[in-house]
């Protein structure tokens, strides 16, 4: 079995997605939220129709009959029979609520979950033979080692060391724990495997995060080439366009936003769709939680529809053919910074595949 966990429930939602196009059906951990993962994919949803599962309902359903007919007789010696079965019924389906979510998470053979679903107690008896981490720069020391504990034979970081370490308590990081566990693995000499290769982005998209952050070292798959987007779909000579908004900003409690250039936002997607592409393949990225408000408001008003709007650390987990990056932010560069400065941008620009728009 193989327990794949990821930092957020998003991206155990992306873990999903991806696994499941590679012809496995993982189970995830944890319970709907409405988000990436279909309801059918949850452990609960996986508990109904597993054989388990349905033995236990079979079980509580006779229990309520026989509960009903102890009602209805009182008293005598067919209700002490009854009660006899009743008993037994109860500590069946107690095993079977201990021991269920167990064999269904062993029978799929690949689970997803967050490092916490992950040290749920219906994982007790299950061993993994595998335990992936990934984003394992994005978690403290401790975070991770609450899966780890589950493995049995092989464990693997992943991650890109380029990330910025994770910010811990102030206990946490007096207590020398506010470090990543991959971090203090390749400090003790632990030598990282590194892949040099991208498969996602055109070269003219890898070439800036190539040259800036991986020194140069990091190579293009030759079939990267063909990662190009319809004839006139972008407004830019290339796939990369940098688009400049006469807006201003204001704020919507702490969180920022600019009315001038979400409409612009929605006007490129609607421009996008307009020329072949789908609104599923278009993602726009902002810093700000009352900016993605404002997106969508445009979005419907233009009724551009299949666009995801990612505020904040979602962008981690996302791909798109084409992202478009609204950064809010107006006024003298000193002025300008905005939330999750340079490790955010580091992220929504290797995001695209065939055309970035900031």
């Amino acid at each position: 079995n193989v327990l794949t966990v990821a930092s957020t429930c998003h991206g155990v939602g992306a873990l999903h997605q991806r696994l499941s196009a590679l012809g496995l059906d993982p189970v995830v951990l944890g319970t709907p939220d409405g988000g990436l993962v279909p309801e059918s994919a949850f452990l609960p949803h996986r508990m109904k129709i597993h054989p388990r599962g349905r033995l236990q309902a079979q079980c509580e359903q006779e229990l309520r009959n026989l509960e009903g007919q102890v009602a209805q007789h009182g008293r005598g010696w067919m209700v002490g029979a009854l009660q006899e079965r009743m008993q037994q019924l109860r500590a069946d389906i107690e095993v079977m609520q201990v021991e269920g979510p167990g064999d269904v998470v062993a029978d799929a053979r690949v689970a997803c979950a967050t490092p916490l679903t992950a040290g749920a107690q219906l994982l007790r008896d299950v061993p993994f033979a595998l335990v992936v981490v990934d984003q394992a720069a994005g978690l403290t020391e401790v975070e991770t080692l609450i899966p780890l504990l589950k493995a049995s034979m092989q464990v693997v970081l992943l991650t890109d060391p380029t990330w910025t370490p994770p910010i811990g308590s102030t206990a946490a990081e007096a207590a020398g724990l506010g470090k990543s566990l991959y971090q203090r693995l390749a400090a003790a000499g632990v030598e990282p495997l590194v892949l040099d290769t991208q498969y996602r982005q055109h070269p003219a998209l890898s070439a800036f995060p190539a040259a800036q952050l991986y020194a140069g070292k990091l190579q293009d798959a030759e079939d990267c080439t063909d990662l190009v987007c319809p004839q006139g779909a972008l407004p830019t000579d290339g796939p990369v366009g940098l688009i400049h908004v006469d807006g201003f900003e204001d704020l919507n409690g702490l969180s920022a936003f600019n009315f001038l250039e979400a409409g612009l936002v929605a006007a490129l997607a609607k421009h996008l769709t307009a020329h072949e592409v789908l609104g599923v393949d278009i993602g726009v990225f902002t810093p700000y939680s009352a900016q993605a408000k404002c997106l969508r408001m445009h979005m419907n008003r233009a009724g551009v529809e299949g666009v995801t709007i990612h505020a904040g650390d979602e962008i981690s987990e996302v791909e798109k053919d084409i992202v478009i990056v609204s950064v809010v932010r107006t006024g003298p560069a000193e002025n300008s910074a905005f939330a999750g400065g340079a490790q955010w941008l580091r992220t929504a620009l290797t995001r695209p595949r065939k055309g970035l728009l900031v």
